[in-house]
């Protein structure tokens, strides 16, 4: 198959996420957008690599064999029903399904493509000024942190197509300074650590004193900016039983020992899942008297990812970790060919990851698939250049 056709349809599905799985998701309430969306590019993906390569890449096969253990192994444990099962299996596979297909499609934008996209994200922003001005937000966004988020994918999917300028550099941190009117703790952590990437990182990090200082600088200012949830959820949660997500971390290791090494399996703690089928694991633990986590009022059962993980035992939490290191060395890698910005937005896009999933599920929402498709395209090791000639 042609490389004109696969960058047209990576092209679509950059435009679809953007424009209805991340700010119109809500208003529009297309709760499977996301879900249709990763479904038709997953199912392009598998067609081409079948039909021109006969066979899918190794990363996605590794992937695809470790999640088929973990659905099986979840049916034959039986912590949970089996639709819950299901139904976590495709969620905790979205992000990871988003990153692969656009890694090994080795999508590239022509000229054109470019612009419109930069046109779409000027757009949208504009729209979210001219909401905020108004006080109309909520018509967009349910809730401040799905804001947040929306405005850190619209400023790194500016900068992933537009950074020859330095008016480009100065309007992606414009667009992402939106997401401070959330008033999100962690939010401020995310701005101050991309601002500083995509301002001062000019070449690859190496381990040196002076690294070492800057990096004490900015976690000292991030901790600062985000010191009132940091108290309330690990100085002082941490110390109670009636905080819902410090509890969920701290059950967590009793889930991880009680089912070594593999887990209770999909659907069965902290996710979405576990909350529509009620986890018997919450029953297990007396998590159901905990407030936010209990049958009568559940608001608070899916609202972290790292809890999560526990119900893929150690030896998930082992694959997790190695699966994020093989990504950084893939950054790393960007630096050392001297492709700054790929090294930027893979540095930015990977702190975005780790701060959301302490206290967000963002990377598992339909909030998460564009920040990976993104990812995946920077560090495609298909993809020529960046912007390629179009073809017609």
């Amino acid at each position: 198959m042609k490389q004109w056709l696969v960058n047209k349809i990576g092209f679509i599905i950059i435009i679809c996420t953007t424009i209805f799985g991340i700010v119109l998701y809500e208003p529009l309430a297309i709760n499977l957008i996301d879900e249709i969306t990763l479904l038709i590019l997953f199912c392009f993906y598998f067609i081409i690599s079948l039909t021109h390569n006969g066979s899918i890449g190794k990363g996605l096969f590794v992937f695809l064999v470790v999640f088929l253990f973990y659905f099986f192994y979840s049916l034959v444990i039986n912590v949970t029903v089996p639709a819950a099962v299901l139904a976590d299996f495709l969620q905790q596979a979205k992000p990871y399904l988003a990153f692969f297909s656009f890694y090994y499609l080795g999508v590239s934008f022509s000229k054109k493509q470019g612009q419109i996209l930069r046109f779409t994200v000027l757009t949208l922003f504009s729209v979210l000024v001219i909401a905020s001005m108004l006080g109309v937000l909520d018509l967009f966004f349910g809730h401040p942190t799905t804001f947040a988020t929306c405005c850190f994918s619209l400023s790194i999917l500016y900068y992933t197509f537009n950074h020859s300028k330095k008016s480009d550099l100065l309007i992606s941190i414009i667009i992402l300074s939106l997401g401070l009117l959330s008033g999100r703790s962690k939010f401020y952590g995310i701005f101050i650590i991309a601002s500083f990437v995509l301002l001062f990182v000019r070449h690859r990090i190496v381990l040196s004193f002076r690294t070492l200082i800057i990096s004490l600088f900015v976690f000292v200012v991030v901790v600062i900016a985000a010191w009132s949830k940091l108290n309330l959820y690990v100085v002082e949660g941490f110390s109670s039983d009636w905080i819902a997500r410090p509890v969920l971390y701290k059950n967590a290791v009793n889930v991880l020992n009680d089912y070594f090494p593999f887990g209770s399996g999909f659907g069965t703690y902290g996710n979405e899942a576990s909350r529509d089928f009620y986890s018997p694991l919450y029953y297990k633990y007396d998590l159901y008297k905990v407030w936010g986590l209990s049958p009568s009022y559940d608001k608070f059962v899916a609202d972290t990812f790292f809890p999560v993980l526990s119900q893929f035992g150690y030896i998930g939490i082992m694959l997790f970790v190695v699966f994020w290191y093989r990504l950084w060395k893939l950054v790393d890698y960007k630096s050392l060919a001297e492709k700054i910005v790929e090294y930027k937005i893979g540095l930015i896009i990977i702190a975005f990851f780790l701060i959301e999933s302490i206290a967000d599920t963002t990377i598992v929402s339909h909030r998460g698939l564009l920040p990976m498709m993104i990812l995946g395209y920077v560090l495609s090791p298909k993809r020529a250049s960046q912007l390629t000639a179009e073809i017609d």
